[in-house]
């Protein structure tokens, strides 16, 4: 892959990243106001997606890039295991 190329798709990446965590962030909060099922359905729908999206990106990305990444990875890891999105007493 030609290095513009590489940085292309990680910009992508970087974009899809950014967008499922908003729709996590935005579900669980919308759960957390109405207790409609819609919004713990659509949190559980999107959190593999974001997941598939980061390991892509540590995948392609360089040494420098895959540090970033995989600290996106382990902050995501915590959010969504009880830390500040507290996804196991919301959702």
């Amino acid at each position: 892959m030609i290095v513009l190329e590489r940085i292309n798709y990680l910009d992508e990446l970087a974009d899809q990243i950014q967008y499922y965590d908003e729709v996590l962030t935005q579900s669980a909060r919308n759960y957390a106001f109405t207790g409609d099922r819609k919004w713990r359905d659509r949190y559980t729908d999107t959190e593999p997606k974001l997941e598939l999206v980061i390991n892509e990106a540590i995948d392609e990305g360089n040494e420098e890039e895959k540090a970033l990444f995989s600290s996106i990875d382990a902050s995501n890891v915590y959010l969504i295991t009880g830390g500040v999105k507290q996804k196991p007493r919301i959702l």
